[in-house]
């Protein structure tokens, strides 16, 4: 009642917090209010007291590390109640800027013992305090992932930059059967092109159900080369994107949808490394690779089917989406066995045939 009965402010704080794994740093951080509270501060970091190096050896299985960092923050219109005891958290806009999100993971390792990770809603809903954000909006952030291929053991990397755009109604209480996850973001990938995703998820499904769709102009296809050449030892000689369109609608067990990607001029091969260096079957790849491989599009929309892998994370799923869609689009794999591994699917869980159909209204 204190708080809401006056006026009050905190400003200027910087924190340092230790913990044994972690440091916790911000800097020029304020706190103000009375019916409403204000919160921002000018930078921040939360990083790692080891390196990566010295957290994977120290387990058997694979581990993510991560970091995040960022410029300002801006929190407004943030009210606070108790009603049973444990805070309730409104927040009307939280505006960042200038965010940094790295991560990494070695895959040479076993794999972690997590069984199941929950798509993107149902992992707001495990936040242990009651919390609305009616919008977050980014502000030319950036994620860099990397990881080390267990097939190569070579490093890839992956980065979009420039991310710029908004997460509208996020919560994780009093949840109503037609609340909405919608994001909407662009960002260059890697550097070059833009790519825009349009998100949207359902609180309420019991399956998770969500729709996206990505657009994406002019792309040159060696720019890829930082990700294929370490993952799959594949380099891409010359290929441009001219447009690309992907829309698929999907839930926790599977995703289906169209791609439709405009391309021209695509050469590509296998590379030798030491492990296969005179091997006839490399050169036998090269071959078939030139064979089947679409040099142009196919002048029409192909389909994409792709089951999930319920221990992976929603953006891990993101890209097998992605990589699906491509690889139907190069000719590498073919619509019938997509359609056919989705009606099959529909039956088993009992879904109307327009399940995948373009929801953006």
């Amino acid at each position: 009642k204190l708080i809401h009965d006056v006026s009050w402010w905190s400003d200027g704080m910087d924190i340092n917090y230790k913990t044994p794994r972690q440091v916790i740093k911000a800097r020029q951080l304020y706190v103000r209010g009375n019916q409403l509270i204000s919160f921002g501060l000018d930078n921040f970091a939360i990083q790692n007291r080891k390196t990566r190096e010295e957290v994977w050896a120290a387990t058997p299985y694979e581990k993510g590390y991560e970091t995040i960092e960022g410029g300002r923050i801006r929190a407004s219109g943030i009210q606070l109640s108790f009603p049973d005891k444990k805070p309730q958290v409104s927040i009307g806009k939280l505006a960042t800027s200038d965010l940094l999100f790295t991560t990494a993971k070695d895959k040479t390792k076993l794999e972690d013992t997590v069984d199941y990770r929950p798509l993107l809603t149902q992992t707001f809903l495990k936040i242990p305090i009651p919390l609305f954000i009616d919008s977050v909006l980014l502000q030319n952030a950036r994620v860099d992932a990397h990881e080390i291929s267990k097939k190569t053991k070579k490093e890839t990397s992956i980065y979009f930059t420039e991310i710029n755009g908004y997460l509208q109604n996020v919560k994780n209480h009093d949840i109503k059967p037609e609340d909405t996850l919608d994001m909407r973001v662009r960002a260059r990938f890697y550097g070059t092109d833009v790519v825009r995703l349009h998100f949207r998820q359902s609180y309420y499904d019991t399956l998770q159900e969500f729709w996206m769709r990505v657009r994406m102009s002019h792309f040159e296809m060696p720019e890829m080369n930082k990700l294929l050449v370490p993952l799959m030892g594949l380099n891409i000689l010359s290929g441009t994107v001219d447009s690309l369109l992907l829309v698929a609608r999907g839930n926790d067990y599977f995703a289906y949808g169209t791609m439709d990607m405009r391309y021209h001029n695509l050469r590509a091969r296998l590379l030798k490394t030491e492990d296969t260096k005179g091997k006839v079957w490399v050169s036998m790849a090269n071959f078939l690779t030139g064979i089947f491989l679409r040099k142009h599009d196919n002048g029409r929309t192909d389909l994409l089917f792709k089951e999930r892998i319920r221990k992976r994370s929603i953006f891990n799923f993101w890209g097998k989406i992605a990589l699906e869609g491509l690889l139907t689009n190069l000719g590498i794999k073919r619509d019938k066995k997509e359609r056919k591994q989705f009606e099959k699917t529909v039956k088993a869980f009992d879904l109307s045939e327009n399940y995948w159909q373009d929801d953006d209204n």
